[in-house]
């Protein structure tokens, strides 16, 4: 208990730091309230033991989570509040320490039966009962590293991206009403951003539930997912 503890208060302190420092240009205010963001958020890490010190990839993720990713990082810190508020969330310790994650079985999603990460936080992993380790190693836990790697232009372009994957899709279902309008918008929103197309192809699901008239192309001698598409994504 004293080493959670003391790595909780470690990890907390130094992210804060670092969070203080990184973003200290923008102004005194903005720079303390980053810090606690990130000063919380590394105090959670630390007392779970999430972060794999002994790499140099656990090392990065902890720096990265406080400064670069720090927005996913905080959106990270919400869902954690929201999953620890329900009961039945069931985090996963065994899939969390040391791998640089936060894992939860089940837990708060947008769609139901669908993964859902927010920085290093991936919720409701078990989107049919199990997990499926495909969708957790290849597909879920590379969403947390894009989140690392790109920072805030992982989320901008999820904002960007949706309202004209609406527009995509009104366009083509007005050309083609025999089409659900909701499975074009979600293809469209979904599916097809960069960021998830990635994920799907890295877990070989794609194109998973992606309508086939606006659904990206799988790579050439690439693998298809079955015609279910599989356990999904988030």
């Amino acid at each position: 208990m004293t080493a959670r503890i003391t790595e909780g208060i470690a990890a907390g302190a130094g992210g804060g730091a670092l969070a203080f420092l990184a973003t200290l240009v923008a102004g005194v205010p903005v720079a303390v309230a980053c810090g606690a963001v990130a000063g919380g958020a590394g105090l959670v890490a630390g007392l779970r033991g999430v972060y794999e010190w002994r790499s140099v990839l656990g090392w990065g993720a902890w720096a990265l989570d406080s400064t670069w990713g720090l927005v996913g990082t905080a959106l990270g810190l919400l869902l954690t509040g929201a999953n620890t508020v329900r009961r039945d969330s069931g985090y996963r310790p065994d899939l969390s320490r040391r791998r640089n994650r936060h894992v939860y079985e089940r837990g708060f999603a947008l769609q139901r039966g669908f993964a859902f990460t927010l920085g290093p936080v991936i919720s409701n992993i078990a989107t049919r009962g199990t997990i499926r380790p495909g969708l957790l190693e290849r597909h879920e836990s590379l969403h947390v590293w894009q989140a690392r790697w790109f920072g805030p232009l992982y989320q901008a372009l999820y904002a960007i991206w949706a309202p004209g994957g609406i527009v995509v899709a009104t366009v083509t279902w007005l050309r083609h009403r025999e089409d659900r309008w909701w499975q074009l918008v979600r293809t469209a929103c979904y599916y097809d951003n960069p960021f998830e197309y990635w994920a799907y192809r890295r877990d070989e699901r794609w194109p998973a539930g992606a309508h086939p008239r606006l659904a990206w192309k799988p790579r050439k001698g690439g693998r298809q997912a079955p015609p279910d598409g599989g356990a999904p994504g988030a």
